[in-house]
C-alpha cells in the first residue's frame, strides 16, 4: 500500500470532511499546532483522527464520530499523560466501533 509524503497544515473539521484526497493511498496530514496530532486517510477513503508521539500511536476516532475540537483535546490529554509517566486513560470516552 503506497504511503504519501508527510503533509502539514492547520487541521479543522471542515478540512477533514470536505477535502479531496488521492484514492488508494494511505495518507497522514499532521497538524501545525499540536505536534503528533494528525488526520489519517485510508486508501478506502475512511478518515480518522490520530496521535503519534515518539514510539506510540493512538487512534482517537473517526471524523464522523469525533469532531476536531474533541480529538485535539484528547490528543493533548494523552500527550500530557505520556509526559508525566504512567496514567490511566479510563476517563476518556473512546468510540466503541472499529475505525482503522
Amino acid at each position: 500500500m503506497p504511503f504519501k509524503a508527510k503533509q502539514t497544515r492547520k487541521l479543522t473539521q471542515r478540512f477533514a470532511e470536505s477535502s479531496k484526497f488521492e484514492a488508494g493511498v494511505d495518507q497522514m496530514i499532521y497538524d501545525t499546532e499540536v505536534s503528533g496530532f494528525a488526520l489519517r486517510v485510508l486508501p478506502s477513503g475512511r478518515r480518522a483522527w490520530m496521535l503519534r508521539d515518539h514510539n506510540s500511536k493512538f487512534s482517537l476516532g473517526p471524523i464522523a464520530e469525533l469532531n476536531e475540537r474533541d480529538a485535539r483535546t484528547r490528543a493533548i490529554e494523552i500527550k500530557q499523560g505520556l509526559r508525566s509517566g504512567p496514567v490511566s486513560y479510563t476517563h476518556l470516552t473512546l468510540p466503541t466501533t472499529p475505525y482503522v
